[in-house]
């Protein structure tokens, strides 16, 4: 029986030696980061010299911090749908350094969230002013599941039920009126946040920026074409909460 484990320095080194590379599936309409440039520097120009900066009632208010402006980091939120698929490691593989495309066998992106979509939120503060937490979108009506199963259940984590596991506008102003709710118990009904989000349809629904303004929720969209660059959420606790779940799957 062989007692061999590889390290991952053992494993960069091997990957070198016989060159080696990882592939991270990509869709072959993104653009090029060359193409992505100028939308980039408009919304940093964007960010930092219009929605950074305190509005004319926030101008009176010495309390603005002067390194993080109108929002320091606590008052900065994202939020991001995270499809969770029962087959969850089908984003990446191995390939010959000189080969440039790599064609992975796997369901396409609109199978991804055919049965769980998770709704991240998370924000920037530090230590205690640190929150985050995540609500599950699942496909059916929920009606035939069983009170043994329910009380299973997480009860600070919302479960919605839809036709479709995605989030569409009804879904989203119960997620919304949750954050909202977040918002003035932590932070006052007077006091500003951003949210930072992408231009899903439901997203730029009317309704659901008329509820996030009544809470003085400053809605900040990612360009489009853009999240995979600047939404946190898809790099960050998206992609290790799909990876903790696929072990957990795989155990």
């Amino acid at each position: 029986k062989m007692s061999f484990k590889a390290s991952y320095g053992w494993l960069r080194r091997f990957m070198t030696r016989k060159n080696i590379k990882f592939r991270y599936k990509t869709c072959s309409k993104q653009h090029t980061p060359q193409e992505q440039v100028h939308d980039f520097e408009k919304f940093l120009f964007y960010l930092r010299f219009n929605a950074l900066q305190p509005n004319e009632e926030e101008e009176h208010n010495q309390g603005i911090d002067p390194l993080w402006g109108r929002f320091p980091p606590e008052c900065r939120y994202n939020m991001d749908q995270v499809p969770l698929p029962f087959v969850v490691n089908q984003d990446s593989t191995f390939a010959l350094g000189d080969e440039e495309n790599v064609h992975i066998k796997c369901p396409s992106e609109a199978l991804k969230k055919r049965q769980f979509t998770m709704h991240v939120v998370v924000n920037a503060g530090i230590g205690q002013k640190k929150y985050g937490w995540v609500d599950l979108v699942a496909k059916g009506t929920g009606k035939r599941i069983r009170a043994a199963e329910t009380e299973l259940c997480d009860q600070d984590v919302k479960f919605l039920w839809q036709a479709n596991a995605w989030v569409d506008k009804c879904v989203m102003l119960e997620l919304a009126e949750k954050i909202v709710t977040h918002k003035i118990e932590v932070h006052g009904l007077d006091t500003w946040v951003i949210l930072f989000c992408d231009n899903l349809r439901a997203h730029v629904d009317d309704d659901v920026k008329r509820m996030f303004g009544d809470a003085k929720v400053f809605l900040c969209y990612f360009p489009p074409y853009m999240t995979n660059v600047l939404q946190p959420i898809d790099a960050g606790i998206g992609r290790s909460l799909r990876t903790f779940i696929g072990h957990q799957l795989d155990a």
